[in-house]
């Protein structure tokens, strides 16, 4: 995430009628070692869902934008989707 300020993940899922049953969208971050794992918000400028992708942008100068997030050839971390299922 050094080298760029900003990514879009497809989520796959079929969003449509059942947007609002979506209660939250976070990001775990691992370095390129990796020996450290980050909660997305602290170093963001947003994350969010949209029909089918997951945005993320991260602050300049925050703690993603440095050499230990710049390999891109790891799995970068994991993003999740929380929901409640109709009833």
């Amino acid at each position: 995430m050094d080298a760029t300020a900003t990514k879009q993940v497809a989520h796959g899922l079929t969003v449509g009628d059942y947007f609002v049953n979506i209660k939250s969208v976070r990001a775990i971050i691992v370095n390129d070692s990796p020996s450290t794992t980050s909660d997305f918000a602290p170093g963001a400028d947003y994350i969010r869902l949209n029909t089918t992708t997951v945005d993320m942008g991260r602050t300049a100068s925050g703690i993603f934008d440095t050499t230990s997030y710049d390999d891109t050839g790891v799995n970068r971390g994991f993003i999740i989707i929380q929901y409640v299922e109709d009833l």
